[in-house]
């Protein structure tokens, strides 16, 4: 089995829109300061025996600076999450794979993915579905 938590945000965490991909952030992560954040957003289309995922939007922050500058933002509010952490995956292919355990937990449409990059050698990758 694998750990989910509940998560309760009390303050919403604002990211700037940019023109990023799981993909391209995933190759370069390891170029971003300490403290990095980025934040995509996923919509589930359900079918009758499947389902698949798509990227809507990719937002950049900081935790010591804040959101990026951007025109758009893009929030995670405050609420309850289930929240589970897991290694940085190689790409967006994996991340089907990752969130298929977590897909009959949440009552959404959507999820959350969030990278951050903790330390000069570890980024990790955490699914937030919001409850």
């Amino acid at each position: 089995m694998f750990d989910v938590i509940r998560l309760n945000l009390q303050n919403p965490i604002s990211y700037g829109v940019a023109p990023v991909t799981l993909d391209s952030l995933v190759r370069d992560i390891h170029s971003r300061e300490n403290g990095f954040e980025a934040l995509f957003l996923y919509r589930v289309e359900q079918g009758s025996d499947d389902f698949r995922i798509h990227a809507e939007k990719g937002a950049l922050g900081h935790l010591k600076r804040g959101a990026e500058k951007s025109d758009e933002l893009l929030v995670l509010g405050e609420g309850t999450y289930l929240f589970r952490q897991l290694p940085l995956p190689e790409g967006e292919a994996d991340l089907r794979r990752l969130y298929l355990p977590l897909s009959t937990l949440g009552g959404q449409n959507f999820f959350y993915v969030r990278i951050v990059k903790e330390s000069e050698l570890e980024a990790v990758m955490q699914i937030l579905l919001p409850c």
